[in-house]
């Protein structure tokens, strides 16, 4: 894949946001690998693990006031918004447990993303501070046969991310999702996995990289990249 890098003014940031309580995960792995490729891409990756970085995940009655436009964020709201430091990119990282998301992410997206990318109730950021992409990448135990047959596939997966990019009017939503992850996995089917995640999220950053240089406001679905 060529090189479509912008050399020029300061690097765009690409928030990758993972949740999982083990360090050691494969959701953790999967985190890296996006890191890296992040990098590749020429993007400075910022990462956080939400089981480490000690925010208070339940909402507050001072949250709703901030969406209700009559207060400034809670401080440890501040601080994190002031660490992402308004993502071109934002890559969320998370197993499906028991149909949806963990709840911690939920926490993370109604405090943090909410208040900081223009949610119910703030005034909405410029399309120039707003996050281009949202790229979920959802692990699963299960096989994907059967939770396309229970609807999690699109609830916790295709629809969840799309749904958050139209609320947080990011400008189009991506997913990938890994099935049959569990212990006892080939390591062969480990490292398929990181495979398809290294070509998705080059695909989505570098596709990012020419919207940009064309000027364009919004972009295209990516086809899916072959195997």
């Amino acid at each position: 894949m060529p090189d479509t890098r912008v050399t020029s003014g300061p690097a765009p940031r690409c928030a990758i946001i993972v949740c999982h309580p083990r360090v050691d995960s494969y959701c953790a792995s999967l985190a890296h690998k996006a890191r890296d490729v992040a990098k590749e891409c020429g993007f400075t990756p910022v990462v956080r693990d939400l089981y480490s970085v000690g925010l208070d995940p339940v909402p507050h009655a001072r949250d709703l006031a901030l969406h209700e436009g009559g207060a400034r964020p809670a401080p440890d709201v501040e601080q994190e918004l002031q660490i992402l430091g308004s993502p071109t990119a934002v890559i969320l990282v998370y197993p499906i447990w028991f149909g949806s998301p963990p709840g911690l992410l939920k926490c993370y997206i109604e405090r943090i993303l909410g208040a900081g990318f223009g949610g119910p109730g703030t005034v909405p950021l410029p399309a120039s501070a707003r996050p281009q992409l949202l790229l979920t990448i959802a692990t699963s135990g299960a096989s994907t046969d059967w939770i396309d047959k229970k609807g999690i596939a699109a609830s916790a997966g295709r629809l969840f991310g799309a749904y958050l990019a139209g609320a947080l009017a990011i400008g189009t939503a991506e997913h990938v999702a890994i099935d049959n992850v569990v212990p006892t996995m080939p390591p062969k089917r480990g490292e398929d996995g990181l495979s398809l995640v290294e070509k998705r999220v080059k695909a989505a950053l570098l596709h990012l990289w020419q919207v940009q240089e064309k000027g364009l406001d919004h972009w295209e679905t990516l086809p899916s990249p072959t195997a």
